[in-house]
């Protein structure tokens, strides 16, 4: 896995790229929770068609439970 005795290098190159992907999930995240909130207030509601569709309303939980994946799979 590279040269001898440079595995601390290694490790903190992933350390880092495992870092900077926590920033875009939180970054993903705001705009689903931000979703849930408004379909929760009377406008939402009614203005929304989550209830008539439970697919959709699971694509949503699992984008908010994990939200580094990609909207469109």
């Amino acid at each position: 896995m590279g040269e001898e005795n440079r595995g601390r290098c290694g490790a903190t190159t992933l350390l880092d790229v495992e870092r900077s992907n926590i920033a875009g999930a939180i970054v993903n995240r705001k705009p689903i929770r931000n979703l849930i909130d408004y379909v929760k207030t009377d406008e939402g509601k009614e203005r929304s068609r989550l209830h008539e569709s439970g697919v959709l309303r699971h694509q949503i939980a699992e984008r908010y439970i994990d939200p580094a994946r990609i909207w469109s799979r």
